[in-house]
C-alpha cells in the first residue's frame, strides 16, 4: 500500500484476504497469523502430504490489541446512543455473547467483520457493476454475520480475551468519558495502568 495520509480513510483498494490477515492478527492477539485455504492434505491412507507450517510472530504489543478489541465491542452497546446509534446496535438483541465487531461501506458495498477467541468471520456485499446500494442493503452483511456466527457457536461456552495484567479497566459514561451513576450509559474503559 502506499504510505499516504488519507490510508485509514480506504483510498486504497483491499480485497477480503488483505482484511482477514489483517483482522487475524487482532483476533490473535497480537500475533500474524498468515492465513491460509490449506491447512492439511491427506492421502487416502492418512498420509500427510502437506501441512501448513505454524509462523505466528508477534508484531502487536497485546495489551493495546486487547484494549482495541474491548472498543470494537462498542459497534452494539446501546450505552454509546447519542447523537447516532453505534452501527450494529439494531442487531444486539440476536447477539448471545461477546465480539470484536467492525462494519464499513461505501455507496456500492458493504462489509462487516466480527471475531471472538473462537472465531473470525467476514461478509462483503455489494454489486459486480458497481450498482449504487439502497440504504438497506447496508444490513445484509450484517445480518448474514451475526446469523450464521451464531449459529457455529451456538452450542460453544461464550469466550473471550483475557485481561493483561497491566491493563485496567474503568467505568465511565459511554458518551462523555465522564464518571456516572446511570447504570444505561455506564462501560468499561480500558487502559495501560498509569494511563487511565
Amino acid at each position: 500500500l502506499n504510505p499516504i495520509a488519507s490510508l485509514p480513510l480506504g483510498t486504497e483498494e483491499l480485497t477480503m484476504y488483505d482484511f482477514a490477515n489483517a483482522y487475524t492478527t487482532l483476533a490473535a492477539n497480537g500475533y500474524q497469523r498468515n492465513i491460509s485455504l490449506i491447512e492439511k492434505v491427506e492421502d487416502a491412507s492418512g498420509n500427510i502430504l502437506y501441512e501448513k507450517k505454524n509462523d505466528d510472530q508477534m508484531v502487536l504489543n497485546s495489551s493495546y490489541v486487547y484494549i482495541l478489541n474491548e472498543l470494537l465491542t462498542t459497534t452494539y452497546n446501546s450505552s454509546f446512543i447519542d447523537y447516532n446509534n453505534p452501527t450494529i446496535l439494531s442487531l444486539g438483541s440476536k447477539i448471545s455473547r461477546k465480539y470484536a465487531m467492525k462494519s464499513g461501506s461505501t455507496g456500492t458495498d458493504c462489509y462487516m467483520v466480527g471475531y471472538n477467541p473462537d472465531i473470525l468471520m467476514m461478509v462483503w456485499n455489494g454489486y459486480d457493476d458497481n450498482t449504487e446500494l439502497a440504504v438497506k442493503d447496508g444490513m445484509i452483511s450484517k445480518n448474514i454475520w451475526v446469523e450464521t456466527v451464531e449459529n457455529i457457536l451456538k452450542d460453544r461456552e461464550s469466550n473471550w480475551y483475557e485481561t493483561p495484567n497491566n491493563v485496567i479497566g474503568v467505568p465511565l459514561n459511554g458518551v462523555t468519558g465522564e464518571k456516572t451513576n446511570d447504570s444505561k450509559k455506564i462501560f468499561v474503559f480500558y487502559y495501560v495502568k498509569g494511563s487511565e
